[in-house]
């Protein structure tokens, strides 16, 4: 609009302005009219400014962003913030009792979409049942992080695991793509049985495949608070597995059970660092494992029932366990 002052016009890249070298009028809604002419060639840009009044809302892929600092590069607000994708973006409400379990799964559904990235959950507590086997399976992509900011996560009730990531099938088709977690907490439901069976084994369950853990906490189950079948490559930093199982002695319960089985990959470099076990039998139960790592770590409130505090043995006799370091644990 005439007489505005929302209109800015460059010439090869300069702002041009009353004295200027190339001065103009805003004769109209859609004419500009300089005050001497354009030397053959020159580039014109036109840009707007659209006045924003508390509530409005605009487009940020009409609103550019720089960082500031020399060298730094113009681009729109909306890449900005795509950078990081969050599961509030997508609905999450993080009250503790609301099933938050679509808008996680949209929101890494995003991350996969965009090649691999940064996954942000704001600092709250998340009912979820998130099985991403499908996602994981299905896709092709980067190395994702999930940044959980000391965030719950709490089961859905009835649900196997608060989180499960299974590759399926069976053979040596191992899943090489990778998750990193932080900062997180995945608590389910304890001392759950029905005539004697668990019916919620794992707070969290990978099979086949791989993740990274650093200072997080996995607690409930009524086997385990963390079961990796086939886990291979995963890193523990700073981890803290707790389970109180009810389940029959039948059922061998385990702050973390690693487990291989038979003819297919079986689990393989598997780091603990600065972690602490605790459970009603076994801190730490390994079946079939290769190139183990257990380091500063320690074992805590074991009671009877189980065969120890860290259990290393072979699975049935048909996968072996080698490779094993233990140091400075407790």
């Amino acid at each position: 609009m005439p007489g505005a002052n929302t209109l800015s016009v460059f010439v090869d890249g300069v702002n041009q302005y009353s004295g200027s070298t190339y001065s103009y009028v805003e004769t109209s809604a859609n004419t500009v009219t300089f005050d001497s002419g354009l030397h053959v060639g020159a580039l014109v840009k036109f840009t707007t400014v659209q006045s924003l009044t508390s509530g409005q809302q605009t487009d940020a892929a009409l609103v550019s962003y720089n960082e500031g600092d020399t060298g730094a590069v113009t681009y729109t607000v909306q890449a900005k913030l795509q950078q990081t994708i969050s599961v509030k973006d997508f609905g999450a409400v993080g009250n503790g009792t609301t099933d938050d379990s679509t808008a996680f799964t949209l929101a890494l559904n995003a991350i996969i979409a965009a090649g691999g990235g940064t996954l942000d959950i704001p600092y709250g507590t998340y009912k979820v049942n998130l099985d991403w086997s499908s996602q994981v399976i299905a896709q092709s992509y980067g190395y994702i992080t999930i940044n959980g900011n000391n965030s719950i996560l709490i089961g859905v009730t009835g649900a196997p695991a608060v989180l499960k990531i299974d590759r399926g099938g069976t053979g040596d088709n191992y899943l090489s793509a990778k998750m990193e977690f932080h900062n997180l907490e995945f608590r389910t439901e304890i001392n759950v049985c029905s005539g004697g069976t668990p019916v919620i084994p794992y707070a969290v369950t990978i099979s086949r495949s791989s993740a990274d853990f650093y200072s997080c906490s996995f607690e409930g189950g009524s086997r385990s608070a963390f079961y990796g079948y086939n886990y291979q490559y995963g890193k523990f930093i700073d981890c803290t597995f707790s389970c109180s199982s009810i389940a029959p002695t039948t059922y061998k319960s385990a702050g973390c059970w690693i487990q291989s089985r038979y003819s297919e990959t079986v689990a393989d470099q598997i780091t603990f660092d600065r972690c602490v076990f605790q459970s009603n039998q076994n801190g730490l139960y390994v079946e079939g494992c290769q190139q183990l790592r257990v380091l500063n770590s320690r074992v805590q409130d074991t009671r009877s029932g189980g065969e120890g505090g860290i259990v290393v043995k072979d699975y049935l006799d048909s996968v072996g366990s080698e490779a094993i370091l233990l140091q400075s644990v407790q």
